[in-house]
């Protein structure tokens, strides 16, 4: 079981990104956050084991329709064992 802090860059914010994450997360079944960020990125945050994580990765790029990843900056983080859920951060 790992946890990334992902920072994605683009047109993500304003054009359903947050939901395509939620719904991405529930496909790959990795748990964690996703919130925007003031400077137009937002913040991602995913719990799981290596394929869950793999298939978010792989997943997110995909059935994008108004919004467009730049880039994601990754960082591995320390797990959070009381994690249960995916959940959309306000």
């Amino acid at each position: 079981m790992k946890r990334l802090s992902l920072t994605v860059k683009g047109n993500v914010q304003g054009v359903g990104f947050r939901y395509h994450v939620s719904r991405t997360a529930a496909k790959a079944q990795v748990t964690g956050i996703v919130r925007n960020m003031e400077d137009g990125n937002v913040h991602i945050e995913i719990q799981g084991n290596e394929k869950q994580i793999s298939d978010f990765l792989k997943f997110l790029p995909h059935g994008l329709i108004f919004a467009r990843i730049d880039s994601i900056d990754k960082k591995e983080m320390p797990r959070d064992s009381e994690e249960t859920r995916f959940r959309v951060k306000y």
